[in-house]
């Protein structure tokens, strides 16, 4: 049975995220599936936001790591990911998923993960 994400946000598990992405990347590829909506580079740094079990980390650059593995295992099997959602998407404002989002106050760190999905 594969983990949920709020498991795989221990750093020793990287690797056991490319092994698991590879698994479903096998799965999809079996059912005609040549693109998935996954992995998540979103961080977890508003806890009332109601889809932060979805995320990795609230640290960017292991959930960089972690997307990046994601990225890889899929790949491996030659099926698409596409990395989501989009920078700063998960930290509105009061945890509200129509509120506005305040992530440009934190810097750059909602970057890094997006980054490090890419470039590792």
């Amino acid at each position: 049975m594969l983990q949920v994400p709020v498991q795989e946000l221990i750093p020793d598990h990287v690797q056991l995220v490319k092994e698991m992405a590879t698994i479903i990347g096998t799965e999809a590829s079996a059912l005609g599936v040549n693109q998935l909506f996954a992995p998540l580079a979103d961080l977890a740094r508003e806890p009332r936001y109601g889809r932060v079990e979805e995320t990795n980390s609230e640290d960017p650059y292991l959930a960089g790591e972690i997307a990046y593995a994601y990225v890889k295992g899929l790949q491996k099997t030659k099926v698409a990911a596409t990395v989501k959602h989009f920078v700063g998407f998960n930290s509105p404002e009061q945890g509200l998923n129509t509120g506005p989002c305040t992530w440009w106050r934190e810097g750059d760190a909602y970057y890094v993960s997006y980054k490090n999905s890419f470039l590792g």
